[in-house]
């Protein structure tokens, strides 16, 4: 989905403060229908339904009220003057980056669009990857920035020498249709998933590898599960539990926004090794001054929201 304008979210809180979407398009000079408009791309984008209307004017929902504290924390990082640079004085370059699947169609689109609003001179280019194939890539120089979840602890030690940021952190869900029987469950004991028929990533997949060390953290020989289907992408995965081929065990990024559509049902899982770690990673050699000012740019937007980006607030809103 298309991110929203800077202006939707100033648009916003103009509607909160005056409690009138005429009132606030009389102080931006603007038409209602347009307000109301941005206001129903918010909702969209969201998911959510932000103002109760009535004859006295609107009030937020509760769901709203977290609407608004996001948009007041995106536009005071992008006003702050680490952030905004003047047009004489703005950096231009190129940002080359690699990542694997949740970040790179989940994550850093969302970054990369607000980011662009205020150096709109960098651009930046994507190839999606695997974390091995991401992690050589930033090695021999083909790329400048990786963003992968790391969870395997070798992993962990290669980089070592890397500056590295966590930027988020996901949890894996089991997945399944909405007619199947564990649809009914808020959670699932993994060694219960033994006995149902899996669809699982192809097995040099990210995906795949997180899966097989969570089965393998309890003891669960990964040989010995019920593979049905092995896909390559988390949404094709979806696309097969929706149809009822088999259940799965995907990121919470993926499940949240496909049991939004109807497509699947999500059940936790009552495990303790089902987090995992989104991180961005450079090498230290500062000779970008646009992966720089995009570093900084991240940097300041992970310590403001703690780890829960603007990307993955809206799914769980």
């Amino acid at each position: 989905m298309k991110e929203p304008k800077i202006s939707n979210f100033r648009t916003l809180l103009e509607v909160v403060d005056t409690k009138s979407f005429t009132k606030a398009a009389q102080n931006l000079r603007t038409t209602t229908v347009t307000v109301m408009n941005q206001m129903n791309k918010l909702e969209d984008y969201f998911m959510v339904k932000i103002f109760e209307r009535d004859f006295r004017g609107v009030t937020l929902t509760n769901e709203g009220r977290q609407v608004v504290n996001v948009a007041r924390k995106i536009l005071e990082i992008l006003n702050s003057p680490s952030i905004v640079a003047s047009p004489k004085t703005q950096t231009r370059g190129q940002v080359r980056i690699a990542a694997n699947e949740v970040p790179g169609e989940h994550i850093l689109p969302c970054l990369i669009s607000n980011f662009k609003t205020m150096n709109p001179y960098i651009e930046f280019s994507m190839k999606i990857l695997n974390e091995f194939l991401s992690l050589e890539m930033l090695e021999n120089k083909r790329v400048d920035l990786i963003s992968i979840q790391l969870t395997r602890e070798f992993l962990r030690k290669r980089i070592q020498g890397l500056d590295s940021l966590e930027i988020a952190r996901d949890r894996l869900f089991v997945i399944s249709a909405p007619s199947h029987e564990l649809s009914s469950k808020e959670s699932i004991d993994i060694k219960e998933l033994i006995r149902y028929p899996l669809i699982l990533g192809e097995k040099s997949s990210d995906l795949n590898l997180m899966v097989e060390d969570l089965f393998g953290s309890y003891g669960i020989d990964p040989r010995k599960l019920d593979v049905k289907l092995r896909l390559g992408k988390s949404t094709a995965i979806v696309t097969g539990v929706s149809q009822g081929l088999g259940v799965s065990v995907v990121p919470g990024i993926v499940a949240i926004k496909a049991e939004r559509a109807g497509l699947i049902k999500t059940i936790h899982l009552g495990a303790s090794h089902d987090e995992v770690p989104i991180f961005v990673i450079k090498r230290r050699e500062k000779d970008n001054q646009a992966l720089d000012r995009f570093w900084e740019y991240i940097s300041h937007v992970t310590e403001k929201f703690r780890g829960n980006l603007p990307c993955i607030l809206r799914l769980m809103v």
